[in-house]
């Protein structure tokens, strides 16, 4: 690849880009809101429980319904769980 002054005005233009973006109040209170929820300790449960289902299922996948615990786990799997359903009413 041949870099010439056109590449450079790009890479400049787009690291102004960058820099307003980061600096602008949107940014900001994305950051502030992402922080506070990643606290949460509801936010946290609902990660690992969804990660928990996760593996669950990506571990029965390939076996399909001859899987050992199939029909359990796949049940597990599709049903949201209560605190999400009462979440988002």
């Amino acid at each position: 690849m041949i870099y010439d002054e056109a590449f450079f005005e790009i890479e400049d233009q787009i690291d102004s880009l960058v820099m307003a973006i980061k600096a602008s109040e949107t940014c900001r209170t994305y950051q502030k809101a992402k922080t506070i929820m990643y606290q949460d300790p509801v936010v946290q449960e609902l990660m690992r429980s969804f990660l928990e289902k996760k593996l669950d299922f990506e571990r029965i996948e390939a076996y399909g319904e001859y899987a050992p615990d199939f029909k359990k786990k796949n049940g597990r799997c599709a049903q949201p769980s209560g605190s999400w359903i009462l979440m988002n009413k």
